[in-house]
């Protein structure tokens, strides 16, 4: 079973995504930065999907953090926050990131993402004008 780590500072944000991927994939969770680091690292999942804003290190350092480190460069990083100007997204995107939704998002989106890119193998990041929206 696929690993998936879910990481975000709002408990009713993870409790939700939770829910919506715990029957598909082994799920793990982080509350800031450094956890979700620490658990990267240890735990190699197949996806994290990053807060952009966290306690103790922001989410775009980890994202920077998984994506330069060769051992875990590998590991598809979905952004899932509340900045939504363009340049959120283009740095986003030019950090590494895989795909960016903008909060709020529908799970049912995260959940077709992941599991087209996981599931089925493809690697090509989505498009920026699917992400640009709130829905």
């Amino acid at each position: 079973m696929k690993k998936l780590l879910i990481v975000d500072d709002d408990a009713p944000i993870r409790r939700l995504l939770v829910a919506t991927f715990q029957h598909e994939y082994v799920v793990l969770e982080a509350a800031d930065g450094i956890s979700a680091l620490s658990l990267v690292e240890n735990e190699q999942p197949d996806l994290v999907i990053l807060d952009g804003k966290l306690p103790r290190l922001d989410g775009l350092a980890v994202l920077v953090a998984i994506k330069q480190d060769p051992k875990t460069a590998h590991i598809l990083v979905m952004m899932m926050t509340g900045r939504s100007q363009l340049e959120d997204l283009e740095r986003g995107m030019d950090l590494g990131a895989d795909a960016y939704f903008i909060k709020p998002v529908s799970p049912a989106r995260l959940r077709a993402w992941a599991q087209e890119h996981l599931e089925l193998g493809k690697k090509s990041p989505i498009r920026p004008e699917e992400t640009a929206t709130s829905r």
